[in-house]
């Protein structure tokens, strides 16, 4: 005779149905308690012998409002006729599969989700292993136990931040694209290499330009960055090469050209992003790796009034492509709605009119002053997977944003100069990200 071990509960019948397919109706009890957080089913004939497994695909009704998923503590109990047995508990659930190898006198616990059709559903199939070849074993009870709920437009909109932090990354190295090649620096200075230093976004290395004749030079710049935005944290390794064209004749006008590359191919992130649940508001992030890469192309015309002054108006376009690598967050007891993405690889546009002036108030002492405006376009979809809550697709997610910046340097020698600037940018989804720090440059 098998095991049953129900012990003294005691449990009215639910009066919602129970699908329960390969458990006969009557065979089982569902008891909600009053306010509809926590389930209580008693099986009567979930019994298993060697060899002939007991299966039960049970949908749960819930109370939820409609758009609201919750995620609930599943306890499992059970024994066997012979105490020296063992026996599989196997539970498919929101399209993962948990099982263990259980002795007798057995509780096993785990997490599962409601669907959207606001049911718990999981497909149960329990089996006898070892034990008496005549005995047999049995899943007495089950209880759920709602421990979080959380609607999916929030859940959506917590995608949807991963999505943005993308875009602010992008909209941010290219800034630093801008400060490898030279930004701040009169954009017909002689020959020369500078090392530069910032914080606030730390940015580390060095840059430099060389003349190839004809109003040719080349010029690139690598650096370490330690960089966040709105939702996101980026560090490693950027380096960034070019070539520009300044028409060499003497004349108050005179129009440029410039196409470039960038290239940060192994970069690592940090993303995060907040929902809420009925306990109120989590924060959630999760690690990976990836890289950047881009092209862009530059067009303006600089004008010199007279000696002392440059104005450069320009216009430049850039394609860029940010990969990331998988990642997951960690499912914590505040974090159960935990996000997990693929790799995936994103492409963004990113178009710029801006001025910038130097003026020069003493033979020793120059003063740039920086703007523009510029917008990123996001090109493709981020694809997110939230637990128990299924996957997210967020819609390309665009921004407009600003850059300024002013630099002073002074000629301690020669062929030397130590400078000092700030540099920043704003954006609506990536916020504002401002530099500060200074610069050594040698010349030729």
């Amino acid at each position: 005779m098998r095991h049953l071990g129900w012990g003294v509960l005691v449990f009215a019948p639910f009066m919602a149905s129970a699908a329960l397919a390969d458990c006969p109706a009557g065979t089982f009890t569902v008891t909600p308690t009053p306010d509809n957080t926590a389930y209580s089913i008693l099986f009567s004939d979930m019994v298993s012998t060697i060899g002939a497994p007991a299966h039960c695909a049970l949908s749960v009704p819930t109370a939820l409002p409609a758009g609201t998923v919750a995620v609930y503590s599943a306890t499992y109990k059970g024994g066997y006729a012979d105490p020296d047995a063992t026996a599989s508990l196997s539970v498919a659930h929101n399209g993962v599969t948990d099982s263990a190898v259980l002795p007798d006198g057995f509780t096993y616990d785990h997490l599962i989700g409601s669907s959207n059709l606001q049911t718990i559903d999981s497909d149960i199939t329990f089996e006898l292993l070892t034990g008496d070849p005549a005995g047999d074993g049995s899943l007495d009870t089950l209880d759920y136990l709602e421990l979080a709920r959380a609607t999916t437009a929030d859940l959506q909109a917590s995608a949807d931040q991963l999505a943005a932090a993308r875009t602010g990354i992008v909209t941010q190295l290219n800034g630093t694209v801008d400060l490898l090649s030279g930004a701040g620096q009169p954009i017909d200075a002689p020959d020369g290499v500078a090392f530069v230093g910032g914080v606030g976004s730390v940015t580390l290395g060095a840059e430099g330009h060389y003349a190839l004749g004809n109003g040719f030079t080349v010029l690139g710049g690598i650096a370490y960055l330690d960089q966040t935005t709105t939702g996101a944290e980026t560090n490693g390794i950027m380096g960034t090469a070019g070539l520009r064209y300044v028409a060499p004749e003497e004349s108050m006008f005179r129009p440029l050209a410039e196409v470039g590359l960038q290239a940060a191919p192994a970069l690592g992130f940090t993303f995060s992003r907040t929902y809420l649940t009925g306990g109120g508001t989590v924060s959630a992030s999760g690690t990976t790796t990836g890289a950047f890469y881009g092209a862009y192309a530059r067009a303006g015309v600089l004008i010199a009034p007279d000696p002392n002054n440059t104005i450069v108006f320009s216009g430049s376009f850039a394609r860029d492509w940010l990969s990331t690598a998988a990642y997951s967050e960690t499912m914590t007891g505040t974090n159960l709605f935990a996000a997990s993405a693929p790799a995936q690889t994103a492409t963004y546009d990113v178009a710029r009119l801006g001025v910038d002036w130097t003026t020069r108030i003493t033979p020793e002492v120059a003063l740039t002053f920086s703007g523009a405006v510029g917008h990123t376009f996001a090109e493709t979809a981020v694809t997110t997977t939230v637990a128990f809550a299924g996957p997210f697709a967020s819609t390309p997610v665009d921004e407009s944003f600003v850059e300024y910046g002013a630099r002073a340097s002074y000629d301690i020698a020669p062929q030397s100069t130590v400078g000092a600037f700030v540099y920043g940018t704003t954006g609506q989804v990536s916020g504002t990200h401002v530099q500060v720090g200074a610069d050594f440059h040698v010349r030729f």
